[in-house]
């Protein structure tokens, strides 16, 4: 018993802190988990806002380039002193400028910033296309580095360029590039690098497909360096054809993002002691017994099953008794003893009687149609003896089933006074309602306490029965108890008839009515119809 209670005890606590602890642990890794997505996107936006800024620099300088060229477009290939003086001045405006130059339509150099050209110098032929262009890496000879050249077509189809090296552009990209990450200028269109800074790679399984640029975009995985890197591809506004392109090694971008702030264990220590409350709670008020029969008697989910009452002698039905049933929704059938000392605690029985009432004048409407006089027994407890309200739904009961008889323990009545007992059998015995003793023989009731209460039937238990043809003193008690019943001019009903020995002996011993397995079990009240004809009869 002490194991069953600690067991009892142990669920108690148990149930919620399991449910609360894998809550918390649910909702803190998706919150941590949430966190730190967060702050790797947090960590990616810098990333990006880096690239903004680079890309932003670089068209601002490429801008301003442009602009120059564009003023040199109607250039139309005398490269006199004047031209010459112009374009040295323009260089002072862009320090990051080389040289200039001037190529005719047919791909011949014809004259730069420091000086005209007195022989034939081919170059890359112009296309015949309008805006700014790029052309490099290239080398050039005087320069002995590489350089990267800007370009636009002129109006009798020459270009005007400029030209700086690639080395100021690396400069450039330095302050943007971390140790283990790189910066670089590269094709849109193919990826070739125009100016790196830091060691150049890209992923090797990208998806979607790397080239070519037409928006922003971020990739990530390993890297033809055979590490974990992240990467911002971002074309130039004044030159989509060239993008900026900002790598970092993840475990630089994302060094420390896994790491869990200790504010975050106090945290869901007391989101475990909430929800461990809130549980609790909870589930005190699910398994509250009270509460369910509450919800059970809202919901209905009490039923009556009926089992047969049967003349000794005839064999014919005369009545039956209605027992309670609980179809738990979760539990399933529960019987009598797990609920009924529960509803007559909290003083839930008087409600569920009055509901059983209810259900058993539809249920055996048939049988009270066709034989008014059927028994109809009701188990009833202490409380309604003591309860003004409940007896007289009793008594207003009674027109509807005529036959009604209720049934009280001996043991309860023999743990109440006997006053009140009276008081109320009597008022009960004044309105036809008769009264049996139930379980007659285990409460030791004297015969002149019998004498003074107006019961009109004793049902013997059915441990007398079961020890009949056998030594025990209850063999014994049975035949006492016929003969008080006999003496006083009561019925008598025996419990717990279960084989046609037993049956042919109480008809012997002059009982009225047997009741047991023998006879019937409880059954509903279709299944009654099915055993026995409306005259009581049974069927064949």
């Amino acid at each position: 018993m002490n194991i069953q209670a600690n067991w009892a005890t142990f669920k108690t606590y148990l149930v919620p802190l399991l449910i609360s602890l894998t809550l918390t642990v649910l909702i803190s890794s998706s919150f941590i988990v949430e966190q730190i997505e967060n702050e790797k996107e947090s960590r990616r936006q810098s990333l990006r806002d880096e690239a903004v800024l680079v890309a932003d620099w670089l068209d601002q300088n490429f801008s301003s380039i442009n602009n120059i060229l564009f003023s040199l477009e109607t250039f139309h290939g005398h490269c006199d002193k004047d031209t010459l003086f112009r374009i040295r001045s323009m260089l002072f405006t862009l320090p990051q400028i080389v040289e200039m130059g001037f190529v005719d339509h047919y791909g011949s150099l014809l004259c730069t910033s420091w000086e005209k050209i007195r022989g034939i110098i081919k170059v890359s032929k112009p296309p015949d296309t309008y805006g700014l262009r790029f052309l490099g890496p290239l080398t050039v000879e005087f320069m002995q580095q590489p350089t990267f050249v800007l370009a636009r077509t002129t109006e009798n189809k020459g270009e005007v360029n400029a030209l700086f090296r690639i080395s100021w552009l690396k400069d450039q990209l330095r302050n943007h590039t971390s140790t283990k990450g790189f910066t670089a200028l590269i094709d849109s269109t193919s990826g070739v690098p125009i100016a790196i800074n830091g060691r150049y790679s890209l992923p090797l399984k990208p998806t979607p497909a790397r080239f070519p640029i037409q928006s922003s975009r971020l990739i990530e995985g390993v890297f033809d360096n055979g590490r974990k890197q992240s990467i911002i591809l971002l074309p130039l506004l004044t030159l989509p054809n060239l993008s900026v392109a900002i790598s970092e090694d993840q475990e630089i971008l994302y060094h420390g993002v896994n790491d869990i702030p200790h504010t975050w264990y106090l945290e869901a220590l007391s989101l475990f002691i909430f929800l461990y409350v809130c549980s609790a709670f909870f589930q005190r008020q699910l398994t509250n017994p009270t509460l369910q029969l509450k919800k059970a008697i809202r919901n209905n989910e009490f039923f009556s099953v009926f089992q047969p009452l049967v003349d000794s002698r005839t064999r014919q039905l005369v009545g039956v008794e209605a027992l309670v049933r609980w179809n738990h929704p979760v539990e399933g059938l529960r019987m009598p003893l797990t609920f009924l000392p529960q509803a007559e605690q909290s003083g839930l029985l008087m409600q569920m009687t009055s509901q059983q009432l209810k259900q058993g004048v539809q249920d055996l409407a048939p049988f009270i149609k066709h034989c008014p006089n059927c028994l109809v027994h009701i188990n009833i407890a202490a409380c309604h003896l003591l309860n003004e309200d409940s007896l007289n739904e009793f008594i207003s009961f009674r027109e509807q089933i005529p036959g009604l008889v209720l049934e009280i323990t001996e043991s309860t009545m023999l743990e109440l006074e006997s006053n009140q007992i009276r008081q109320a059998l009597e008022r009960l015995s004044k309105a036809n309602i008769p009264i049996a003793i139930d379980d007659f023989g285990t409460g030791y009731c004297g015969l002149s306490y019998l004498r003074s209460l107006p019961v009109s039937i004793l049902k013997a238990d059915k441990s007398f029965i079961a020890s009949m043809g056998t030594d025990s003193v209850n063999a014994d008690v049975l035949q006492t108890i016929i003969k008080l019943a006999k003496t006083l001019k009561l019925a008598t009903v025996s419990e717990g008839v279960e084989t046609e020995s037993q049956c042919s002996q109480l008809l012997e011993m002059d009982v009225d009515i047997q009741q047991g397995w023998f006879h019937g079990k409880p059954m509903s009240a279709e299944a009654l119809a099915k055993l026995f004809n409306y005259d009581g009869s049974r069927r064949k």
